[in-house]
């Protein structure tokens, strides 16, 4: 694994390989469309947002991404082709497709620590994290809500997205895109149980 500090060192990278699909990864807010944009126009390459293949207000990304359009656009581009977005990996597994090159864009604070770290690096149940983050969550929007002057039920509050980002991110081997040890172990449970 490689550290990439710069957009100009990734186009580089890019520019010197003999990549045809090159995945930009990360939790939102990270920094990814930024970079892709940045390198798509230094090397005039073809740029492709997952944003703008998913369903608007649909809640979730992976189950809402428009299939046959995104999959016209990623076989019409010349190589070689940047593709951003959460979840890349599994929606990239949709089409039996694989990045030449993985890059995960980790969000650092200040300081130079890795502001989503402990959604990526889940030392305990993915259930039990997602639960505390609600409740949090909650808690802030009631918070909001009473500031606002207004009253608020959160108790059907969902966060189906935030849900499907940490659980992917629970779940995939960041630096190779492979399902990890916390999904092969839920899945050897369910064939051990039938």
């Amino acid at each position: 694994m490689s550290v990439i500090k710069s957009c100009n060192q990734l186009a580089k990278i890019i520019r010197d390989g003999n990549y045809k699909i090159v995945g930009i990864d990360g939790k939102d807010g990270a920094g990814k469309s930024t970079i892709a944009r940045k390198v798509s126009s230094e090397l005039k390459i073809r740029h492709i947002n997952l944003d703008d293949y998913v369903e608007k207000h649909s809640g979730t990304y992976v189950p809402n991404i428009k299939n046959e359009e995104l999959l016209a656009a990623i076989n019409s581009s010349n190589n070689p082709l940047i593709i951003e977005g959460v979840c890349l990996l599994a929606i990239m597994e949709k089409f039996n497709l694989k990045p030449d090159l993985s890059v995960y864009v980790k969000k650092m604070d200040r300081y130079g620590f890795w502001h989503d770290r402990d959604e990526c690096d889940l030392e305990e149940d993915v259930d039990d994290f997602i639960l505390k983050e609600k409740k949090c969550l909650r808690s802030f929007a009631e918070f909001e809500a009473r500031l606002e002057g207004a009253r608020m039920s959160t108790e059907n509050i969902e966060f189906p997205l935030s849900e499907e980002i940490i659980k992917y991110q629970a779940y995939h081997d960041l630096l190779t895109g492979l399902p990890n040890r916390a999904l092969f172990t839920i899945y050897l449970d369910l064939e051990i149980s039938q």
